[in-house]
């Protein structure tokens, strides 16, 4: 719920967005009736025991394990791999298992739902709010072997809210530790957040309409009326 109304992702959003079908048979749909295509999840299992007993089961092991093998179902093997690493990320293993055997197999499945489903379980732990709000906020960024402001109240537009008088934020020599932790520290449970409807069009205040055109003025007065080299008088002609 925000200021100017109600809101949500929806299934048009993962549709036109992440291109995921809403057309066809759900997710965790069985494998087709064919004894062949059960033999492949039986086998995909099999393969993901093998690396669990190798104590590596993980998305990068799993891709060399089938890579250049020679092994059977490097098909059905490549679909777990994607599916678990853009579509629903997990671990390679069921339910992903039948899903990527029912898309070898032909079966048209419908993914958006899954994926919406996914994406309102990350809004519940509030991890995308959290790293709007890190853009959001002013902090200091850590270098390599320096630190560099980051100011977004300065363009406060880019972000869809009106660009106020931009305040100057001291800075104080930190360790990169204590700058980071400041950068990474959680935003508070009681914030109360505004965030402003894709339809609205940011424009400036007009304390910021003031401050900017006298800046720009002072800087226009170290202007040089004529450029280095030419006489005072001299007319600039279109050829």
């Amino acid at each position: 719920m925000f200021p100017w109304g109600e809101a949500t992702v929806s299934l048009e959003d993962i549709m036109v967005f992440g291109g995921f079908s809403t057309l066809g048979d759900c997710v965790m749909s069985p494998p087709f009736n064919s004894l062949e295509l059960v033999e492949i999840e039986e086998y995909l299992e099999n393969a993901r025991g093998e690396l669990i007993r190798s104590k590596t089961n993980n998305q990068s092991r799993w891709l060399n394990y089938f890579m250049n093998s020679g092994k059977d179902y490097e098909h059905e093997d490549f679909l777990s791999l994607c599916l678990s690493r853009f579509v629903f990320p997990c671990i390679v293993g069921s339910p992903i298992f039948s899903i990527a055997v029912n898309m070898a197999g032909g079966m048209r499945l419908e993914l958006s739902p899954g994926v919406l489903a996914s994406v309102y379980r990350d809004l519940g732990s509030l991890r995308k709010m959290e790293s709007y709000v890190r853009c959001l906020r002013v902090s200091e960024l850590v270098g390599l072997d320096f630190q560099e402001p980051y100011q977004p109240n300065r363009v406060a537009m880019q972000f869809g809210y009106d660009q106020d008088f931009p305040k100057w934020i001291p800075r104080s020599p930190s360790s990169s530790k204590l700058v980071w932790y400041n950068y990474n520290r959680p935003i508070d449970s009681d914030l109360r957040l505004y965030y402003p409807s894709r339809l609205f069009e940011p424009y400036v205040t007009t304390r910021y309409l003031k401050w900017w055109r006298n800046e720009i003025d002072r800087q226009m007065e170290n202007y040089l009326e004529v450029p280095p080299g030419f006489p005072p008088n001299y007319c600039w002609k279109n050829d």
